[in-house]
């Protein structure tokens, strides 16, 4: 509302101007100030804003990398036992078709527990190596580094700009990696785009404000969405009773696979 009747003030004083009528000094301090107060003010609600989201992004960042960690912890410390298990079961499948070579159910039965065995016994060797790779714990520099360039550079805030989608894509797997050469270097790529924009006026640099803090709005919101969504998942669960176990401890891998050495073969090993 402030800004429409901003724009007719400013679209009246044009008028005089252009009909050979100079605005008065009353007027300009009325219209002209009072915007520029409305910007400044903007950019500290922004800013505020901004830094809100840059921490609630890294938390939602740091938890999707920790919870993919636990996982191939997990899996790499029980996928073992998972692969002799079901190879068991394949050795078992396939020694009952041999009995039984006239029975095609019992032929497909056995055909299907060698394919299941095969298959975690790759996912196995897979998290195994994953379990190998030395954990990356990002430095505050880096944090800092993915703050500033996400903000620049994420899908909400850019919608429909592909190159600026790619942008971010890059700035995920280097957060991750580590790479903390990769982010200056596109954080000095895009101080450089920054210099070579555009001035805009009063008005239009407003219009871009108030339709920033509603992007920021919107992204804060799915961030809590997302961070609750991933603290309701399983994976979430079983880590955090990983987490009291151990200081109980105890090991829940380990009395996991005892639960699961007792388990008849035709269970189901969940």
């Amino acid at each position: 509302m402030f800004l429409s009747n901003f724009i007719k003030k400013y679209q009246n004083s044009r008028k005089r101007r252009d009909g050979g009528i100079q605005p008065t000094g009353k007027e300009l301090a009325a219209v002209e100030p009072a915007e520029e107060r409305e910007a400044k003010e903007k950019e500290v609600q922004l800013a505020r804003m901004e830094t809100e989201l840059e921490q609630r992004e890294l938390d939602l960042m740091n938890l999707q990398i920790e919870l993919r960690g636990f996982e191939s912890l997990y899996l790499g410390k029980v996928g073992r036992y998972y692969a002799e298990l079901y190879a068991i079961q394949a050795r078992i499948a396939a020694l009952l078709a041999r009995q039984n070579p006239q029975d095609s159910t019992v032929q497909k039965q056995a055909e299907e527990a060698q394919a299941h065995a095969e298959e975690t016994e790759r996912e196995a060797n897979e998290n195994q190596a994953k379990m190998d790779k030395p954990e990356v714990i990002p430095s505050g520099d880096l944090k800092k580094l993915y703050r500033t360039l996400a903000r620049k550079y994420h899908p909400d805030f850019n919608p429909g700009d592909a190159k600026a989608e790619a942008k971010f894509k890059e700035v995920l797997a280097a957060y991750e990696a580590g790479d903390e050469a990769r982010l200056r270097e596109m954080l000095r790529e895009s101080e450089g785009d920054a210099e070579s924009a555009p001035s805009e006026g009063i008005a239009a640099k407003l219009r871009r404000l108030l339709l920033k803090i509603t992007q920021v709005e919107e992204r804060i919101q799915k961030t809590i969405n997302e961070i609750t969504v991933l603290k309701k998942s399983s994976t979430y669960t079983l880590r955090e009773r990983a987490k009291r176990a151990g200081q109980e401890g105890r090991d829940v891998f380990a009395e996991r696979v005892e639960g699961w050495r007792g388990m008849r073969f035709g269970g189901s090993f969940q």
